[in-house]
């Protein structure tokens, strides 16, 4: 019985520790990511659909690099130019996510991964309150649906619902 359960743990470690890729981008082609994350931003201001599709290729390129094992803002070696820059798109694309597709980052999936983004400090905290001030106000009279996933959002990440402005 034993043996079993061991292997089981061992194929597992396994798959977890491998799940995570070493993508190997330079500092440089990290910074062009957020250089054209921080652009589209302000592109298509009268074309809301592109403008979604925009923040979606956005959110999930960010995610994509934060499930790079060898993604690091902190420990990248950036200038501090760099890291507004990566610091910048990340904020405002949760902002653009929370608003329109919350269940987007509200799911377990993400919830663990900015998790773990916050303790090697690639996700600032202060980032998450912003973007969940903004769905709570936004979403205000429709929070019930993943208010189960806001609260384990909140506790995952530290955060205290007195945190969040009302």
């Amino acid at each position: 019985m034993m043996k079993p359960i061991l292997t089981l743990v061992i194929l597992l470690f396994s798959i977890l520790v491998f799940s995570q890729e070493n993508c190997n981008y330079s500092k440089k082609e990290i910074i062009s990511i957020f250089k054209r994350i921080n652009k589209s931003d302000a592109s298509n201001i009268k074309n809301p659909e592109i403008r979604k599709n925009d923040f979606i290729r956005n959110f999930d390129t960010i995610i994509y690099l934060m499930n790079c094992s060898d993604f690091e803002i902190p420990n990248g070696d950036y200038s501090k130019k760099g890291i507004k820059r990566i610091e910048k798109g990340i904020d405002r694309t949760l902002i653009h996510i929370f608003q329109f597709s919350p269940e987007r980052i509200l799911n377990d999936s993400i919830i663990n991964l900015f998790k773990s983004q916050l303790e090697i400090s690639n996700l600032k905290q202060s980032t998450l309150i912003t973007a969940l001030s903004i769905y709570k106000f936004d979403f205000k009279d429709d929070l019930e649906k993943l208010k189960l996933q806001y609260r384990n959002a909140l506790k995952s990440w530290g955060i205290l619902d007195e945190q969040i402005l009302k």
